[in-house]
C-alpha cells in the first residue's frame, strides 16, 4: 500500500520485504527518504535506524517512520531523542504525502527529486 501511495504522488520507489534487504540496498545507493515501520519481522525500526545511523548519519536523518505504537515510553523516547518524524497508524494518504514532502524539504533543501 505504501509503495502505491508514494508512486501515485510521483515518487520513484524501491520496496523491500525485509530490513536486511533495505540495508543491502543502502550499501549501493543513497535515498532521499526512507520510510519504515517500527515493527518488522527480524528487526525493529529502532534497530534499523541504529544500523543506518552507524554507517551513514545523513541517510538516518532522512527516515520517516510509520507506527501504531506511539504510546509506549520507549517509542516516544526514540522519537524525541532522534527527532525522526513519524506518522501514527491509521493514517490518510495526505499525511504520508505531507510528511514525505516535509522531510524532502528538510533533507535535500527543497530540490526537486
Amino acid at each position: 500500500m505504501l509503495t502505491e501511495l508514494c508512486r501515485a504522488q510521483g515518487y520513484t520507489v524501491d520496496s523491500f520485504y525485509s530490513p536486511m534487504e533495505a540495508l543491502a540496498a543502502l550499501e549501493t545507493r543513497a535515498y532521499d527518504v526512507i520510510v519504515s515501520d517500527m515493527k518488522m519481522p527480524g528487526m525493529s525500526g529502532t534497530e534499523l535506524y541504529a544500523r543506518i545511523q552507524a554507517r551513514d548519519p545523513a541517510q538516518a536523518a532522512r527516515m520517516l517512520f510509520i507506527t501504531g505504537d506511539v504510546l509506549t515510553a520507549e517509542t516516544r523516547e526514540f522519537f524525541e531523542r532522534t527527532g525522526c518524524p513519524y506518522i501514527p497508524k491509521p493514517f490518510k494518504a495526505k499525511a504520508l504525502h505531507d510528511s514525505i514532502a516535509a522531510l524532502l524539504e528538510r533533507s535535500v533543501g527543497g530540490e526537486e527529486v
